[in-house]
């Protein structure tokens, strides 16, 4: 899980790093504002489409792993009361032999 996380971080430090260096590289050229703007606007729509789908594959992927701990932790539960149970029955057996 903390794989993961860190694995997300780095892509979205990438992709910010990718259009702070496009801008960047806009800027620069030696060409008219309108043609600047309009390819400035492009990139940041493009961007801004990819990043909504990456907020949405981490929500899906969020949303996954918490039925998983659900589903595990359930079963943890569950699991513990059959113990508490067997061992309040072992309990009484042996305060019966006793």
């Amino acid at each position: 899980m903390g794989g993961e996380f860190k694995a997300g971080i780095a892509v979205t430090g990438f992709i910010t790093g990718s259009v702070i260096g496009g801008i960047a590289a806009v800027l620069t050229a030696r060409r008219p504002g309108d043609d600047v703007r309009r390819e400035l606007y492009v990139k940041y729509a493009e961007k801004r489409k990819r990043l909504e789908d990456l907020r949405d594959e981490i929500r899906l992927e969020s949303a996954r792993i918490e039925d998983e701990y659900l589903e595990a932790r359930a079963k943890i539960e569950a699991q513990l009361e059959e113990i508490d149970k067997l061992a309040v029955q072992a309990a009484h057996e042996n305060d019966q032999k006793a």
